[in-house]
């Protein structure tokens, strides 16, 4: 069984309240403080590693020629080269940045095998020794930054512990990324420092909660006590006495708002009474004054009951009149002088309807001698169309077959323009191999400069060991020989070199004037390739031209079929039309003869019979003219 929960008091409810909501902002508070703070430490985190590159980079740009990196305007670093990254003997320069900056820090260099390697770090192992030596995460984000060449800032794992990172690429003198600058905070440490900031914030917040809730205690009791005043003079209001002054009006608070407002209540209670007694008095006045209308309204029934009737039976002059000596009720005037209106409307508006219909009859006889005439020139146009439709069948035979020939002569131009592009693509190779025949010519040229080069040097070489040979005397007799030996063969490997630089001279010059010669082959052949296509062009241009006429001649076969069909169907709906106007007049003449019951007031007259319109036939040469 559930246990009972007691009923709590007002102001237990409200002492309840209030603690709950102070408890459940204190934990908000709290928890967005960690948050924030959380965020600033990560932010100072990042800063602080920026910070540790640009340390990093000054130590290694006051020890190491050849270190330079560029400084951007919110301090990150970029452009960091530095030709050769040596092996480090000691670790003091890296452990001085550590000391500095409270961060760690590497430096990286790329081996033979991709592999970026630890060269001087102050990262440690879980054993307590340097992690020099150690590979960053070839499968990791960042190897693959590095590679690319991209700065890398955020988390990353390092020997089974996260950091908050920045890594920063080195280039060598070519542009090649061999080597990583790094820079990082364990994120254990800020997770202490969270930890211990997270401890002060909810030791001062449970102890602001304690106090407030005193304090909303003292405040809740004391400010309950006029409420229970308050509820006694309710009470006594509720039996019904109303002379109890009411406590607590002077406040100006809600408590005043609310002995203020049963204050009015009370009095509005007291007037209730007196009003009752008021209206028990007039009420036998309102009853008289009741039967008075009854009389007005049952005469403006009366009337209104028989010009209803009078309409009902198609007197449309029928009124409802206000004599002077029984004058109708005032109250109702307006009752009757609509009634009056809408007879008079009635009225006007059955005389129109007889007007309309007269004229309908007039115009159903008009209809039905126009249907006469339409259906006799429906039959002539029909005897005009099937005229064309022959002369159109005969064009379209005719040019389709222009249409076909068109697209034979098509199909040789296009065989035409294949053969051209074929001739095109040798005429390119040729001009290709040529390029490539005068690109090996000025290689060999090259080699053969080189070892012109290589001969002369040789030749001084013998010279100058000549020179020291004779200052040897007899014993540099034999050297003297080979020197000169020497030097001979390196003057005819110079002038065998200056005959070979000759004809391949030679070679180039024939070579580049049979690729002009090929080159303007191939202009022309373009030029005839620009021909045949031009042609090809226009013949398809012709072909679809034709094709296009074929088609449009079909369709207008079809649709002068068509007009022709239409036109006989014309002449069948123009019978039918003729019957309609028919029925239409006898129609009329019912309508007439009905609408004769209504008494308007004015003279029914019988409509007059109007003479069937006279319509002038064309000429049958002006109706051919319009096809």
């Amino acid at each position: 069984m559930k246990a009972r929960i007691p009923k709590l008091t007002l102001r237990q409810r409200t002492i309840a309240t209030s603690v709950v909501l102070m408890a459940t902002l204190a934990f908000v508070l709290v928890g967005a403080f960690t948050l924030t703070k959380r965020d600033s430490l990560m932010e100072s985190a990042e800063s602080l590693q920026r910070v540790t590159l640009r340390v990093l980079a000054h130590e290694l740009r006051n020890q190491f020629e050849g270190f330079s990196a560029t400084e951007q305007a919110d301090g990150t670093l970029s452009d960091v080269v530095w030709p050769v990254i040596p092996d480090f003997d000691d670790h003091a320069m890296i452990d001085s940045v550590g000391a500095q900056t409270a961060e760690t820090a590497t430096i990286f260099r790329r081996d033979a095998s991709g592999q970026f390697i630890r060269m001087t770090t102050n990262v440690m192992r879980p054993d307590g020794t340097r992690a020099v030596g150690t590979a960053l995460d070839p499968q990791g984000p960042v190897h693959e930054a590095m590679l690319r060449g991209e700065y890398f800032a955020g988390q990353a794992n390092i020997l089974g512990e996260d950091y908050i990172t920045a890594y920063l690429p080195i280039r060598n003198a070519q542009g090649e990324v061999h080597g990583v600058l790094y820079a990082g905070t364990a994120i254990s440490q800020i997770n202490q420092v969270l930890q211990r900031s997270m401890g002060v914030a909810l030791a001062i917040t449970l102890l602001a909660l304690a106090v407030a809730c005193t304090i909303n205690s003292v405040m809740t009791r004391r400010g309950m006590r006029p409420l229970v005043a308050l509820d006694g003079a309710m009470q006594d209001v509720a039996q019904g006495d109303y002379d109890r002054p009411i406590p607590h009006t002077d406040l100006r608070d809600e408590v005043g708002s609310i002995a203020r407002s049963l204050q009015m209540f009370r009095d509005n209670l007291a007037q209730a009474d007196r009003d009752r007694e008021a209206v028990a008095a007039s009420r036998a006045e309102a009853q008289a004054e009741a039967e008075d209308q009854a009389r007005k309204q049952g005469r403006a029934v009366s009337d209104l009951m028989a010009g209803l009737q009078r309409l009902a039976r198609g007197d449309l002059t029928a009124r409802i009149e206000n004599p002077a000596h029984d004058p109708f009720p005032a109250d109702y005037e307006q009752l009757r002088s609509s009634f009056n209106q809408v007879a008079t409307d009635l009225s006007g508006t059955m005389m129109r309807i007889v007007d309309v219909a007269r004229q309908v009859q007039g115009g159903s006889e008009e209809i039905t001698s126009a249907a006469e005439d339409l259906a006799s020139r429906a039959e002539t146009q029909a005897a005009t169309l099937e005229q064309s439709a022959a002369a159109l069948t005969e064009l379209t035979a005719s040019v389709e077959s222009t249409a076909g020939l068109a697209r034979s002569a098509q199909e040789v131009s296009s065989d035409n323009h294949a053969i051209a592009e074929q001739g095109r693509s040798v005429v390119g190779e040729a001009i290709a191999a040529m390029k490539r025949i005068e690109a090996s010519a000025e290689q060999i040229n090259r080699i053969i400069a080189v070892i012109d080069d290589i001969a002369f040097q040789t030749n001084l070489l013998a010279l100058n060991a000549g020179v020291e040979a004779a200052r040897a005397g007899e014993a540099g007799r034999g050297f003297a020989v080979v020197a000169s030996e020497v030097r001979g063969l390196a003057q005819r490997a110079s002038d065998s070199a200056r005959e070979i630089k000759g004809l391949i001279s030679d070679s180039s010059t024939h070579v580049q004037a049979g690729s002009t010669l090929v080159s303007r082959t191939g202009g022309s052949l373009e030029q005839i390739l620009d021909r045949a296509r031009s042609i090809s062009d226009q013949v398809a241009s012709i072909a679809l031209a034709a094709n296009d006429q074929a088609i449009a001649l079909a369709e207008i076969n079809q649709g002068v079929n068509q007009l022709d069909q239409v036109t006989q169907q014309n002449a069948a709906v123009a019978e039918q039309a003729n019957a309609a106007a028919a029925s239409l007049n006898q129609q009329a003449r019912e309508l007439n003869g009905a609408l004769a019951g209504f008494d308007t007031g004015a003279r029914m007259q019988a409509a007059p019979a109007r003479a069937p319109a006279r319509v002038v036939q064309a000429p049958r040469q002006a109706r051919m003219a319009e096809f």
